[in-house]
C-alpha cells in the first residue's frame, strides 16, 4: 500500500475536518570561521575545517605536515566501517597495492601533547597515538565514521577539525571497500577493484571565507548561542556589487551545520550577500546593509559575515520591527509607539499617538488598542500588499486591494484570504501544472523548497484533487502555524516560545483562535507592555 506524505493525508482529510502535520526543520549550532584543508584522494576531495581553538597544538602540527607536503602520497592503511578511516602514517610509490614492501614512512616530528576537548562524534577528526600513549601522537589521524565518544574520549583522543559538507560521502565510500589483511601495520587495509590503495593525492590549506547563516530570533543582529542554525540558504559573492546573484556568480548553500564556504578564492576584497527573495517570509537583520566586504589572503580562511534571518510568516506578514522610538514618561504612550512599529513598522503619528494614549487612559484595555492598530486600514493594507507580492508578484491594483481590505475588515481570517489568492485563476495560471503547484506551494506558503518525498506525494495527489483543498493543507498546516507564532514572538517578545507560554499553535489548529487572536494575546501581555515601555521594545 503506498504510503501517503503527511500533507497529502492532510488535504485528504479536509473534506471531513483539517488536522495534520508536516514535520518541522531540524538545526545545530556551528562554529566560526577556522583554517580549511583540502584533501584529495583517489576516491575524491572532502575538507576539513579545523579547530585551533580547540587544539591548537595539535593544529599547528598537522598544517606543518600539509604545507611540508608529507601527506602527498600517504594512503589510507586502516579501514574498520562504522568506526573510523585512518591516515597519515604511510606513503606508497604506486597506486597499485602488490605487497607491503612499498610501503614507506614520513619524517615524524616531536611528539605533540595531548589536547583533548572535544569529543570523537560522526565527523570529527582526531589524531592517532600509539597505544596508551596520549602524548605520542605526531602524523597519524583519522577520521570517525560514527559517534564514536563513548569509545574514544575515554581515551583521550584528540579532535582537531570535522568533514564539511558532503565530505563524508567519500570517508563512507571508503568504508565500503574491501579490507585486505597483510599482518603488521596493515591487518585493515582497504582496496578498491584492481588492488588500488586509497591513496592522498595532496593536501592543501585553503584561501576562502566561511560563515554561517542562523535564525536571529530576538533580532539584535548577533548570534547568540541558543539561536538556531539556517541550513539550504543561497549565499553568493556579489562581484558586482548590484544587489543581486547574476548569472556567473559564484554561489553556495549552507550545510545542516548552517555554514557557507567559499573556497580556492584568489586573495582579494569579495562583496557577500544572502539571496532572499522578497515576501517569502525571511528578512535579513544582519549585518548591516544585508552585506560585508572581505578581505582574503593566502592561506588563508577569512570570517565571513554571519546572516541573521528574521523569519516570518507569508500568512502573517510583519515588517522588520528596526525603527526605534524615543521613550517618554507615559508608558501608554510607549506602549502604542511599540505597537505601530511592530504592527506598521514605523513610529506613532503624534495624532495617532495622542488618541490611542487618551483611550489607554480613559480605561481602554491593551486588547482593545492592540486590535484597533491591527484592524486599521493601514496594517490591513500591507498585508494585502505582501499577499499579492508573494502569490502573484506584482502590485495590487486598487479595486482588488480594496476588496480584500473589506473581506478583513469585515471578519475573514488571514488564512482564508490567502486561501483565496492560492485559488485564483492567476495563481493557477502562473503555476500551471501538479509539478509547478506543488513546488510554488512549498516557497509561497512554508518558504523552503519541499523534500523529494513530499514533492512526489503531492504532484501525485494534485492529478485527481483540487488545487484549493492542497492550498488548505498548506496554509493550515501546522508548519505554517508554528511560524506564525514563532514570528510573533520573535517580532514582538524578541524570544522564543517555552512550555510556559499558552499553547498558541493549538489554538490555531483546533479554530479556537484566528491568528489576530494570537498576535493580540502577545500584544496585550504583560511581558510586550513591559518591554515596549522600558526598553523601547529592543
Amino acid at each position: 500500500m503506498m504510503l501517503l506524505h503527511p500533507l497529502v493525508r492532510r488535504a485528504s482529510r479536509l473534506l471531513a475536518r483539517r488536522t495534520s502535520r508536516l514535520e518541522p526543520l531540524e538545526a545545530r549550532l556551528t562554529l566560526a570561521a577556522d583554517p580549511i584543508v583540502t584533501v584529495n584522494t583517489t576516491l575524491g576531495s572532502f575538507q576539513i575545517e579545523l579547530f585551533p581553538n580547540v587544539a591548537p597544538q595539535t593544529v599547528a602540527n598537522f598544517l606543518h605536515y600539509v604545507n611540508s607536503g608529507s601527506y602527498t602520497d600517504t594512503v589510507f592503511h586502516r579501514s574498520v566501517p562504522g568506526f573510523v578511516e585512518q591516515t597519515g602514517g604511510f606513503t606508497s610509490a604506486s597506486p597499485t597495492f602488490s605487497s607491503v614492501s612499498q610501503f614507506g614512512t614520513i619524517p615524524t616530528g616531536a611528539a605533540i601533547p595531548n589536547e583533548f576537548n572535544m569529543s570523537n562524534v560522526l565527523g570529527t577528526v582526531a589524531m592517532a597515538f600509539p597505544s596508551g600513549e596520549p602524548n605520542g601522537a605526531t602524523d597519524q589521524w583519522f577520521v570517525n565514521l560514527a559517534d564514536n565518544s563513548s569509545i574514544l574520549d575515554s581515551g583521550g583522543f584528540t579532535v582537531f577539525g570535522r568533514v564539511l559538507g558532503n565530505g563524508m560521502q567519500v570517508l563512507d565510500q571508503m568504508a565500503t571497500l574491501p579490507i585486505s589483511n597483510q599482518g603488521g601495520n596493515f591487518t585493515q587495509l582497504p582496496l578498491a577493484p584492481n588492488n588500488q590503495l586509497v591513496e592522498i593525492t595532496s593536501v592543501t590549506q585553503d584561501t576562502g571565507i566561511l560563515g554561517t547563516v542562523y535564525h536571529d530570533v530576538n533580532l539584535n543582529g548577533a548570534r547568540d548561542a541558543s539561536e538556531p542554525v539556517v541550513a539550504g540558504a543561497t549565499v553568493y559573492i556579489d562581484a558586482n556589487n548590484n544587489g543581486v546573484l547574476d548569472p556567473g556568480e559564484v554561489s553556495t548553500l549552507t550545510d545542516a551545520n548552517g555554514q557557507y564556504a567559499f573556497t580556492g578564492l584568489a586573495p582579494g576584497s569579495y562583496v557577500v550577500r544572502e539571496q532572499v527573495v522578497a515576501n517569502h517570509g525571511v528578512q535579513v537583520t544582519a549585518p548591516a546593509g544585508d552585506a560585508a566586504t572581505v578581505t582574503v589572503s593566502t592561506g588563508v580562511i577569512s570570517a565571513g559575515p554571519d546572516f541573521g534571518q528574521f523569519q516570518t510568516s507569508v500568512v502573517a506578514p510583519l515588517p522588520l520591527p528596526n525603527v526605534s522610538y524615543p521613550l517618554s514618561g507615559d508608558a501608554n504612550a510607549n506602549y502604542v509607539e511599540g505597537l505601530f512599529v511592530n504592527l506598521l513598522g514605523h513610529a506613532a503619528d503624534p495624532a495617532s499617538l495622542t488618541v490611542w494614549t487618551e483611550q489607554l487612559a480613559a480605561g481602554a484595555t491593551l486588547d482593545s488598542v492592540a486590535r484597533g492598530v491591527w484592524d486599521s486600514a493601514e496594517h490591513l493594507g500591507l498585508e494585502v500588499d505582501a499577499f499579492y507580492s508573494t502569490f502573484l508578484h506584482r502590485a495590487a491594483e486598487p479595486a482588488g486591494r480594496g476588496y480584500w481590505i473589506g473581506l478583513l475588515q469585515a471578519g475573514m481570517g488571514e488564512q482564508q484570504v490567502v486561501e483565496g489568492f492560492l485559488a485564483s485563476p492567476e495563481y493557477q495560471t502562473l503555476n500551471s501544472g501538479a509539478a509547478a503547484m506543488t513546488a510554488a506551494l512549498y516557497n509561497d506558503v512554508l518558504s523552503r523548497p519541499g523534500e523529494a518525498a513530499g514533492l512526489t506525494a503531492w504532484q501525485t495527489w494534485l492529478q485527481t484533487n483540487s488545487p484549493l483543498l492542497a492550498a488548505s493543507a498548506f496554509v493550515q498546516s501546522a508548519e505554517s502555524q508554528q511560524r506564525i507564532v514563532d514570528a510573533f514572538f520573535s517580532a514582538f517578545l524578541r524570544r522564543g516560545t517555552d512550555v510556559s507560554d499558552p499553547a498558541w499553535v493549538n489554538e490555531l489548529e483546533t479554530g479556537a483562535a484566528t491568528i489576530q487572536d494570537v498576535a493580540v494575546g502577545i500584544l496585550s501581555s504583560s511581558e510586550y507592555f513591559s518591554d515596549a515601555t522600558v526598553n523601547a521594545g529592543h
